[in-house]
């Protein structure tokens, strides 16, 4: 669990000038996008999480590594996934069983 949540206005700028944790990781709330976290690691390393709670159980589903996942990519990510949470779905259950499920393509 992070040590640290404070709630920012998350932007391109505002991530890159964020500096290492001084402990194992800090938590940024993005004030934009509910559920939108943005975590550091003592190592500078940057990713984002989106925190949910469906059928009173909390959740956590990583979105991806920053830069490699923008901030924009982030946010939609949160929303199609809260799109999937007022439908009933856990988001993270579908992703997982979409990676696990085999594709045939069609020739």
């Amino acid at each position: 669990m992070a040590s640290n949540n404070r709630i920012l206005k998350l932007s391109k700028s505002v991530i890159d000038g964020l500096a290492a944790s001084q402990s194992k990781e800090d938590e940024y709330t993005d004030s934009e996008t509910s559920g939108l976290k943005l975590i550091v690691t003592k190592t500078e390393k940057k990713s984002f999480l989106f925190r949910y709670t469906i059928h009173g159980r909390k959740r956590a589903m990583k979105i991806g590594n920053y830069p490699v996942i923008s901030l924009v990519e982030a946010r939609k990510k949160v929303l199609d996934a809260k799109r999937l949470l007022n439908d009933g779905v856990d988001p993270q259950a579908q992703r997982d069983n979409q990676t696990q499920t085999p594709v045939f393509k069609t020739f």
